[in-house]
Parts: structure tokens; sequence; C-alpha cells
């Protein structure tokens, strides 16, 4: 499943998929913690979960496979 994320949603995932909460979010990208939250949940969303894990680890995997071919060049 690939998921197109917009800029900021991108790093919400990038921080999620670090362990970050949602206030660290906000404070990283000088948003509001409500903003963290309104993005983290439009994130999960689009991996279709309502859990914040899952959706990091999903992030996570597909930056992983986005960098490296699973099939040897």
């Amino acid at each position: 499943m690939t998921v197109k994320l917009p800029a900021r949603e991108n790093d919400v995932a990038r921080l999620m998929s670090q362990g970050l909460s949602n206030k660290l979010i906000a404070a990283q990208l000088g948003l509001s913690e409500h903003t963290a939250k309104f993005h983290v949940r439009n994130v999960c969303v689009k991996y279709g979960t309502s859990s914040r894990v899952v959706a990091a680890v999903g992030y996570a995997v597909a930056q992983v496979l986005e960098t490296k071919p699973l099939v040897p060049a």
C-alpha cells in the first residue's frame, strides 16, 4: 500500500516513527499540540488505522522500501 502524504504530514509521520509524543512533535515542528494531534490523526487515517504505532511502522517500512529495491539490480 503506497500512501502519499503532504509535506507536513510526512514530517509528522517521520517524528511518529521515532516515537515522539504529540507534545514533542509539536515542539519540533513549531506547532500547537492540537495541530500536531490533528496531523497525527490524518496520518493514521491515511494508513487505515486508529493506532499511531501501526501508522508509524507503516511509514517506516515504506521509507525502507522506497530507498532499497526489493530485487537486486
